[in-house]
């Protein structure tokens, strides 16, 4: 019983770390998988617009001045219209902003 006992603990002590591991991970790849489907479904129907009326870039790394050196956008339309600037987010849920917020 006591060797048992001591299996159950040692297995406990290797499953632990493995599980821990396998959280952590699926907490950064599910987000990351979740936005890049997105993104890839926003550039498939961009893509479908008339390329004679329509210019679309896709995933700009631009210069930034910020913290970072650089900023990506994810989608750029060019038109008769107007430039719009997309931003893509898998998320459910409301976007709040304004024209004066810097973040």
């Amino acid at each position: 019983m006591a060797t048992l006992f001591i299996i159950l603990v040692g297995l406990s002590l290797i499953a632990t770390p493995i599980i821990l591991i396998l959280c952590v991970i699926v907490k950064i790849i599910i987000p990351f998988l979740r936005g890049w489907a997105g993104e890839r479904f926003v550039k498939q129907q961009l893509a479908k617009l008339d390329q004679n009326e329509y210019k679309v870039l896709n995933n700009l790394l631009l210069p930034s001045k910020g913290i970072l050196k650089t900023t990506q956008i994810d989608h750029v339309v060019i038109s008769k219209a107007g430039i719009f600037c997309i931003e893509t987010k898998a998320h459910s849920g409301w976007i709040y902003g304004d024209a004066n917020q810097e973040y």
